[in-house]
């Protein structure tokens, strides 16, 4: 049986945030890879478990990845959820 995509999604977030944390020793086509699934699977993933465009940014996710991803910034102005562009 294969993984419920949300695993598989989980995983390639994982990889790229310690990739992120110690990217010495991996080679560019690696770096490039475990970017490109992050962008591909991060934002179904991000929503799905609530973690916000900040957070991200607070894990060293630079703002052209997060873009990149469709992972925006989330405001709430009184208990409605509000949807606004990273760097608005």
């Amino acid at each position: 049986m294969a993984p419920h995509p949300a695993v598989i999604a989980g995983e390639a977030i994982t990889r790229y945030l310690t990739f992120l944390e110690a990217p010495a020793g991996v080679s560019e086509a690696t770096a490039a890879r475990l970017q490109h699934d992050f962008i591909l699977l991060a934002r179904d993933w991000a929503d799905a478990e609530w973690i916000s465009a900040s957070a991200f940014r607070a894990m060293g996710v630079p703002d052209e990845v997060l873009d990149a991803a469709g992972i925006v910034e989330e405001r709430r102005i009184r208990g409605r959820r509000v949807i606004s562009v990273t760097g608005f």
